[in-house]
């Protein structure tokens, strides 16, 4: 469990409040991917499942690689109760104006991900929540995955990188508009 004396933990505060301070001044929408919400829950799960292990004393090379089963196994008491705090986010979070899913239809997001991964390597996941940013003509992608967030702002401006400059051109003519600006929490 984090302390609030942890430079991390101090860090992230830091990180969620410049980011909730940007929202309310801009007084713009924020639209949280579904994805992401699955992230979330995945996240949840398996953190309650490897704290589990540190709490009993297990050396860190065991749960540092955890398998899905084992994540399962430990976990399965606790399934309904991280799911019922994961439920409760989009309403704790609507004060704020943020919209839990975006606009589009789910075989539009991730016909748009096959096809972004197709012109440049990342993950299916990250494939996915860059593509809802597109499909929802979002202004910023938000993010602190430094390789989505570098790879959608060189698609985004490429500058004099001619492989780049095409992915961009090739996804602004499918006709979502401009393309979202890739920021980290602090840069905006």
């Amino acid at each position: 469990m984090r302390q609030e004396n942890d430079p991390d933990y101090t860090r992230s505060l830091r990180k969620g409040h410049a980011l909730v301070a940007f929202v309310l001044r801009e007084d713009i929408q924020v639209e949280y991917s579904y994805f992401s919400m699955v992230e979330l829950l995945c996240g949840r799960i398996r953190g309650a499942a490897v704290m589990g292990l540190a709490r009993e004393g297990a050396p860190e090379r065991m749960w540092r690689n955890i398998s899905e089963r084992q994540i399962y196994e430990r976990s399965v008491r606790d399934l309904p109760s991280i799911n019922a705090r994961v439920e409760a986010l989009p309403g704790a979070l609507s004060d704020w104006n943020i919209v839990f899913g975006t606009r589009s239809q789910s075989g539009d997001v991730l016909q748009l991900a096959r096809h972004i991964v197709s012109l440049v390597y990342m993950s299916a996941a990250d494939g996915v929540v860059y593509a809802e940013a597109v499909i929802a003509r979002a202004d910023y992608l938000v993010t602190d995955d430094a390789y989505l967030r570098e790879t959608a702002e060189l698609i985004r401006n490429p500058g004099r990188n001619g492989r780049f400059r095409n992915i961009g051109k090739e996804l602004a003519s499918l006709g979502y508009g401009e393309l979202p600006q890739a920021r980290s929490c602090t840069g905006l």
